[in-house]
């Protein structure tokens, strides 16, 4: 079994496979089971282009809480197919695997959850987080990079691994640097504990849905929903905002939309000052909205 882990890391390292994740929800664990019997998998058309870059050679990475974990190679390209396979659905977007190359049911997400890293390369602090990334959309062929390969594998098999080296460059930071990056980061974790607190005062027909939501996006500030149950990615920033951060935010949304697809997705976008480039860009945009805070000292005796 080593030497065949050995192979397909290999072959992911030199860029001749890619590995995906594939959660199978709560509800289609017999599914699971179905189609390894008849050696194939498909997703529904809504996640068509989640699957179009898989090919033949690659592998599939699958999980269940009842399944538990089991690689698969992929021995077909993506092909369409009607047969009623499943009894749930068609899933007419499908591919052909092989049986099982590993299993393992003795681990679960708690096990991986913090070899894999959001979209800012930043490893999931807890198995919940994760699992809220690699569940819906998110867990349907989502490609994992290399090093998150090989700390699952090492977890999954117990196998020896050795985390990559960070090296840390020394870097020259004035003092003033320092204190005016510490404030920044203050006035945003203060912003968005008010506004978790208090969102009637962005807009009184807000409530609060989550707050830190993991994507596969990335981190979400907050979500809330108004009264018609559309949905408002709300993505703040300490200092002056730019048409990064509206990449951000759309990147934020896109995740969001895949996520509840039945559901009018919007962002805002919350600064003290907005690039003129960004301005611009929103002007084209009907889900967007900026919106500008101001800090305000009051000053009393003391002594």
């Amino acid at each position: 079994m080593v030497e065949r882990i050995k192979t397909i890391l290999d072959k992911v390292k030199n860029g001749e496979a890619n590995i995906y994740w594939v959660t199978v929800g709560k509800n289609l664990q017999e599914n699971y089971f179905i189609g390894i019997e008849n050696r194939v998998w498909g997703v529904k058309d809504r996640y068509r282009d989640k699957f179009r870059d898989v090919t033949k050679g690659d592998y599939i990475l699958f999980y269940g809480w009842k399944i538990g974990f089991s690689i698969c190679e992929v021995v077909s390209d993506p092909y369409e197919g009607d047969s009623k396979i499943w009894s749930d659905d068609i899933y007419p977007h499908r591919i052909q695997i092989s049986e099982p190359i590993m299993e393992t049911k003795d681990k679960t997400l708690t096990n991986v959850h913090d070899c894999l890293k959001d979209a800012h390369g930043i490893p999931y602090e807890t198995p919940k987080a994760f699992g809220r990334a690699i569940g819906g959309a998110g867990g349907i062929f989502r490609r994992l990079r290399y090093d998150e390969i090989e700390c699952i594998f090492a977890r999954l098999f117990n196998l020896p691994y050795t985390p990559p080296k960070i090296d840390l460059e020394e870097s020259e930071v004035y003092e003033g640097e320092f204190e005016e990056r510490t404030f920044a980061i203050s006035v945003e974790k203060d912003l968005h504990e008010f506004l978790k607190q208090n969102i009637k005062s962005l807009d009184p027909n807000l409530d609060i849905l989550e707050s830190k939501y993991t994507t596969p996006a990335g981190r979400v500030d907050l979500i809330a929903r108004d009264p018609k149950g559309n949905l408002y990615v709300i993505e703040l920033k300490s200092t002056r905002a730019s048409r990064k951060a509206l990449g951000q935010l759309l990147g934020y949304i896109g995740a969001i939309k895949e996520e509840f697809p039945d559901k009018n997705v919007r962002g805002i976008l919350i600064a003290s000052e907005f690039d003129d480039s960004l301005k611009y860009a929103v002007k084209a945009l009907l889900n967007v909205i900026l919106k500008k805070y101001k800090v305000e000292f009051k000053f009393e005796d003391f002594i």
